[in-house]
């Protein structure tokens, strides 16, 4: 009589059963290595997108530190305000820059423009963009100098937004070149004073 051995002959294969836990093991780790990478995109995901938002938002703020830092007047506040017009000498020239906050196609913009002073409402630069997707529900505000060895300052509070991604920044600007008689006459919340060196009715739009 043939003997029997323990030992699966090598083309006897797989039983059923075998085949069904082999394809359930590999559909647990084929999950779990899907999972991993799905989390690994996200994250890469959301920390490019927080370093182009703190990028824009960066680079902004250091260009308006090397213009507010030499100006030689900051316009008046109000809050909730959108709009801030501050005096530069350029060159022997006394030149206004005007920075708003404005809606655009692709989110809020933080906007800049400039004009000479006193010049006609033709004579000003287009609106040129200095970050886009930024809010703020009051994002300028003057501090008056207290004293004579104090200057004008221009706090200036933006939140980027990409998505879910977000990057506040809250900097305070001092205006070296201004003093205390550089204080507007305006009075708080009524706006920008006609005596205001770059007041012009027609630039707060």
């Amino acid at each position: 009589m043939p003997r029997h051995h323990g030992r699966l002959r090598a083309d006897e294969g797989l039983t059923l059963i075998e085949l069904v836990v082999a394809m359930a093991i590999a559909s647990i780790v084929g999950a779990i290595i899907t999972t991993s990478m799905m989390m690994v995109y996200r994250t890469v995901n959301a920390t490019s997108a927080r370093a182009a938002v703190q990028a824009q938002l960066s680079q902004a703020l250091m260009r308006l530190d090397r213009e507010i830092r030499y100006a030689s007047y900051v316009g008046s506040t109000v809050p909730g305000q959108k709009n801030v017009e501050y005096e530069m000498v350029n060159k022997m020239v006394t030149q206004c820059v005007q920075l708003r906050l404005a809606p655009s196609a692709s989110g809020s913009q933080l906007q800049r423009r400039t004009w000479t002073q006193g010049a006609a409402a033709a004579d000003l630069t287009a609106w040129l963009p200095l970050a886009t997707g930024v809010t703020s529900d009051s994002p300028f505000t003057r501090i008056d100098p207290v004293n004579a060895l104090t200057h004008q300052q221009l706090m200036i509070d933006l939140t980027a937004v990409d998505g879910v991604t977000q990057k506040h920044a809250n900097i305070t600007y001092t205006a070296l070149n201004t003093n205390t008689t550089s204080v507007s006459v305006a009075t708080a919340g009524t706006g920008l004073a006609s005596a205001e060196p770059c007041y012009n009715s027609t630039t707060r739009t």
